[in-house]
């Protein structure tokens, strides 16, 4: 009898051992992916590869798409004559487009993946280093024009601007919510203002102050959150204030992940972490992790599984990139010159280019380690803002003052 509860009691063991490791994958996958990330669409925004700047309204720079793996350049692209601050964007067929100026006026330039221009149209002067066209369904972008204080719709087969909406005052940032609505910084940035898909004023808000950087979206859509002189503000797309937080020091770009929480640097000391209710769930200090400065004029990202990346400097040491897991915990930091907005792709890979020197396009993996690194042209061109990912794998580098190169395109 004893022999025989010795038996059951070895089964059961063993059974319980093949439980916990006979598994094919012993974690499941929420437990192994705490935190995950997604692309969330919207029905105002093309489902394109890159349809604004910093790729969605939550302003995460992450693709749904593998980039380069190759660390190949397929073709630099130059204009003759005109030069770009602006960031670029991509419609479904991977055609890139970007703004570009020659003495003072802006010109849409729309180039296909062969690195051919399609069409090019002169639409007014813009603000450069904003000015990033947004695609909305059937083939429309809009774009503001700073000095022609208004609003474009255009054509993106043609380059034919269909509608023009007078706006009054000069255009900064520009985004849509889910039903279409427009939401608009004035150049001033001391007034904030919404309006109808037709052009019709909704609310005008002027009392957040110096509004210091970008505005993003809650992932549902139904909060914004814009940066005013000294504190963070969520409103209603009905233009009531919610909530507000008094920041440290100045920011200028900041994202959401897809649980609606917000993460911004805090001028150049603090890395903070709010819950949707404007709660801090988490904030690093600088000197914990040894950096000494937070570039927060620089765009961050944020990886399929939660991991905050972002430019900084160490404490008496170089400049490069740092990496925060999802509740704040420190990952690492690799050394690379001053970089350009970091973006991220499906797989976790993060890339960049340098802001000063030779045209160096970079790739990292999720640890930081060195993908590839590709150095292309004459040129001491600056990298521009933020580059993109198509769903051909390329990755879009947009060039700043470029003189033999102004997009260079690597897979």
């Amino acid at each position: 009898m004893i022999k025989v509860k010795q038996l059951i009691i070895l089964c059961g063991l063993a059974i319980l051992m093949l439980g916990l490791f006979g598994c094919d994958d012993p974690v499941p996958d929420d437990v192994e992916n705490l935190y995950p990330q997604k692309q969330i669409l919207w029905p105002s925004i093309a489902d394109t590869p890159w349809p604004m700047l910093r790729h969605d309204p939550q302003g995460t720079n992450r693709s749904q798409y593998s980039g380069g793996q190759l660390g190949e350049v397929v073709f630099g692209y130059f204009v003759e004559g005109f030069q770009s601050e602006a960031s670029l964007s991509l419609d479904t067929d991977n055609n890139v487009f970007r703004l570009f100026t020659n003495s003072g006026y802006g010109s849409q330039f729309n180039v296909n993946p062969d690195g051919e221009t399609m069409w090019f149209t002169q639409i007014g002067r813009l603000m450069e280093a904003v000015s990033t066209l947004l695609h909305t369904p059937n083939n429309i972008g809009l774009v503001p024009l700073y000095k022609e204080k208004t609003i474009v719709s255009m054509d993106l087969q043609t380059g034919i601007a269909n509608q023009t909406i007078y706006l009054g005052y000069e255009p900064l940032h520009l985004k849509i919510d889910r039903s279409g609505n427009m939401y608009v910084h004035s150049s001033d940035r001391t007034t904030f203002n919404s309006y109808t898909p037709a052009g019709e004023m909704r609310w005008s808000i002027t009392d957040l102050g110096w509004m210091s950087g970008e505005f993003q979206f809650s992932p549902d859509g139904e909060v914004i959150y814009v940066m005013g002189a000294d504190s963070l503000y969520a409103l209603s797309t009905d233009g009531e204030k919610i909530w507000s937080y008094k920041k440290i020091g100045g920011t200028y770009t900041f994202l959401l992940d897809n649980s609606g929480c917000l993460y911004l640097g805090e001028g150049n000391s603090t890395i903070t972490c709010l819950l949707p209710t404007g709660g801090v769930r988490w904030a690093v200090a600088a000197e914990e992790i040894d950096m000494e400065r937070f570039f927060s004029g620089n765009s961050q990202t944020m990886d399929t599984k939660g991991n905050f990346y972002f430019n900084g400097s160490m404490i008496d040491g170089p400049s490069g990139i740092f990496s925060l897991d999802n509740e704040g915990n420190f990952r690492w930091f690799r050394e690379h010159r001053l970089t350009t907005d970091l973006i991220c792709d499906q797989d976790d890979n993060i890339y960049f280019g340098y802001s000063e020197g030779p045209y160096k396009m970079t790739s990292i993996d999720s640890d930081g380690n060195l993908n590839w690194q590709v150095e292309y042209g004459n040129g001491h061109g600056r990298m521009a803002f933020t580059p993109a990912i198509g769903s051909n794998g390329y990755v879009y580098y947009p060039i700043k003052d470029g003189y033999d190169y102004d997009i260079i395109v690597v897979r």
